[in-house]
């Protein structure tokens, strides 16, 4: 039996693996936390992490197969997850095009607290990416029976520890060094954020064409 020493230890790795790659929603905490400063990519990691919370609540009590067996269910959220990324992209690369204040009042009002959390939600919500990830990680760690309870509540802790670390270290980062970021500078990170979210949009058309042919 895996201790709950052991299963923290490897939960909390687990959740830095989920949270560190860049993906999505990094792209986006870098590109708005460059722009606003430390809230915004705070809120949009805190975003992803209740979805990587629901993600996992999902798999370990037995809902894995919706989204392992149901083509509907998986092809709606790689259309979702194409449109939101195309969407964010495009926008990026119009800002792109014109040089940005990055003082702390700039022209054009950053977006609440609450609709960057929700924007983090739903970037990490539609990526079926994460889907894949937990489902694995659900099969590996979780067993059935008495035990179920306490690993699904060591790992969640755990894994959520894990992505919360992530997101203050990245989002202390982005505060720190924006004062050293030009306007200039910003403008091909919006540049290399919006080509890399579009590209990502068009990589989940891809997978949805290969599951309906």
């Amino acid at each position: 039996m895996v201790t709950a020493g052991s299963l923290f230890f490897h939960g909390y790795v687990l959740g830095l693996m989920a949270a560190a790659p860049i993906g999505p929603v990094n792209i986006e905490m870098i590109r708005r936390g460059l722009r606003v400063g430390f809230w915004a990519p705070f809120c949009i990691g805190m975003g992803a992490v209740t979805a990587d919370f629901f993600y996992v609540t999902l798999a370990s009590f037995g809902f894995s197969s919706l989204f392992s067996h149901s083509a509907v269910v998986r092809g709606g959220l790689m259309l979702l997850g194409a449109a939101l990324l195309s969407f964010l992209g495009i926008a990026a690369m119009r800002e792109a095009r014109h040089p940005v204040s990055l003082s702390e009042n700039p022209g054009q009002k950053p977006l609440s607290k609450v609709k960057y959390y929700l924007l983090g939600v739903l970037l990490c919500l539609a990526n079926p990416m994460t889907i894949a990830y937990w489902l694995v990680v659900s099969a590996i760690f979780l067993p059935g029976g008495e035990e179920l309870w306490r690993t699904y509540t060591v790992l969640v802790i755990s894994v959520s520890a894990g992505c919360i670390t992530w997101v203050l270290f990245i989002s202390t980062v982005l505060h720190v060094s924006r004062s050293h970021v030009s306007s200039r500078l910003f403008q091909y990170v919006n540049l290399v954020s919006g080509v890399l979210l579009v590209g990502y949009g068009l990589f989940f058309v891809l997978k949805f064409i290969r599951l309906i042919w």
